[in-house]
């Protein structure tokens, strides 16, 4: 896998129990002790590979929430250069022994995210369905979080025309790797992670059914797909993508 994308999604969440039953009915997803911390942390299976992870918050003040890991190749380095960029660094430079390193990041505007240096090449990622599709900002100053993740990361910009807002997507190497638009209505700045489904409507019913609240309800995403915003039964907020089918969304 290139450096600069999206390479592990991790649920911090006050009751591992409720979020990991939860995830496994709606999505289909298996949940596996890691072998490195089997009583500590659950990886998150769809297939043959994991695509991520949940595992309990440090702290219980503090509340469940989907992280993204980014992929670099030299995490010190780039640690050092979110600082100078204004970023802050609750956690620098931890190893996971026989994976890599991370550290934890808050980026200039707020959105709390990870950089990862993998001990081993990672291979590149196969999206299936519940899986997570999209990694998308929501920021309170759009010229602010373009400057920091470029210079950081090296990603390009270009605006996509989306009728009444502004959007950004981010790309490395012609590849887009992910969105971003304004936070709305006072949100705190935070990266939201979409999950692939087959259908966004009847998923977002399964949703409530097993105890979550709909954040935004499904909507169309013009030529592309429909989605939905979605806070699980422990609080932690996702999305739902699916993409346009034959002309159709779902």
């Amino acid at each position: 896998m290139r450096s600069g994308r999206f390479c592990w999604h991790e649920l911090l969440t006050t009751d591992p129990a409720k979020s990991l039953t939860f995830l496994e009915a709606l999505l289909g997803v298996k949940g596996k002790g890691s072998q490195h911390a089997p009583d500590e942390y659950t990886e998150l299976y769809a297939g043959e590979s994991p695509f991520g992870g949940l595992m309990a918050t440090p702290d219980p003040a503090i509340p469940s929430c989907w992280l993204g890991y980014i992929l670099v190749k030299d995490l010190a380095r780039d640690t050092e250069r979110a600082r100078e960029l204004g970023a802050e660094v609750p956690m620098a430079n931890q190893e996971i022994p026989r994976v890599g390193r991370f550290s934890m990041l808050r980026d200039p505007q707020g959105a709390v995210f990870y950089l990862f240096q993998s001990q081993d090449e990672m291979p590149e990622g196969q999206v299936a369905p519940g899986t997570v599709c999209w990694s998308e900002l929501h920021s309170p100053n759009l010229e602010g979080s373009t400057a920091f993740y470029t210079q950081l990361l090296g990603w390009k910009h270009k605006a996509l025309p989306l009728a009444g807002f502004h959007y950004t997507m981010f790309e490395q190497e012609g590849k887009d790797v992910a969105g971003m638009m304004a936070a709305q209505g006072g949100t705190p700045p935070f990266w939201l992670h979409y999950f692939l489904v087959q259908n966004t409507d009847l998923t977002c019913e399964k949703a409530l059914e097993l105890g979550a609240r709909v954040m935004a309800p499904p909507s169309d995403v013009p030529n592309m797909g429909r989605m939905a915003v979605l806070a699980d039964p422990t609080g932690a907020v996702f999305a739902l993508w699916a993409p346009v089918t034959a002309g159709v969304s779902q």
